[in-house]
């Protein structure tokens, strides 16, 4: 059979390479065969089974993400859009350590004052049940010595008397802080 002026051997040709070598493009073949890529196309179109275009798509796709793709395996740090350091729900965030085991509140990172609490305290998480608090209430201040685990209730008491001693203007002299002063309220009754 003679197709668009194209010798039967020529066809034969293009129609054994379209169906061993799935990972060549049509552009791939009509080079390799010096024919027209339309040829080659309106062949697989005539010519092959909707499994073997299906076959034929996923492979050539597989092959090009593998070969092409500049991106493939660049996580964390090695991604080009990566940041070191990032702001989730107010506090810095950051990679998220190898012996690292808690929860992370976005993909592979964990907030940096719970890493910095744990590091400094000898935990590989944040114990059960437990928040880790900023003394001055500045969730940028991420030094040991301004934080503190506390219970939920224990957290959840500070903050409810701070916005307490917030409304009401009712500070001490000399305290420019409601977190300080309810912290001293609830951690030694005065």
């Amino acid at each position: 059979m003679v197709w668009n002026k194209t010798p039967q051997t020529l066809v034969n040709q293009i129609m054994e390479t379209l169906r061993s070598d799935f990972s060549l493009r049509y552009s791939d073949i009509a080079q390799k065969l010096s024919v027209s890529e339309w040829l080659v196309s309106e062949l697989a179109r005539k010519n092959l089974t909707q499994d073997e275009r299906v076959k034929r798509y996923s492979e050539i796709n597989r092959h090009a993400r593998l070969k092409h793709n500049p991106m493939m395996g660049k996580t964390r740090a090695n991604h080009h859009n990566a940041k070191e350091c990032v702001i989730i729900a107010g506090y810095l965030s950051e990679w998220a350590p190898t012996w690292w085991t808690g929860k992370m509140p976005k993909g592979n990172r964990v907030y940096t004052h719970q890493r910095v609490w744990c590091e400094y305290n000898g935990h590989t998480e944040v114990p059960s049940g437990q928040v880790i608090h900023h003394i001055d209430e500045d969730k940028f201040n991420n030094h040991p010595d301004n934080l503190i685990c506390l219970s939920r209730r224990q957290h959840a008491q500070i903050h409810c008397v701070s916005n307490l001693l917030a409304k009401r203007n009712d500070y001490p002299k000399g305290v420019e802080s409601s977190a300080l002063e309810a912290q001293r309220f609830l951690l030694t009754g005065m």
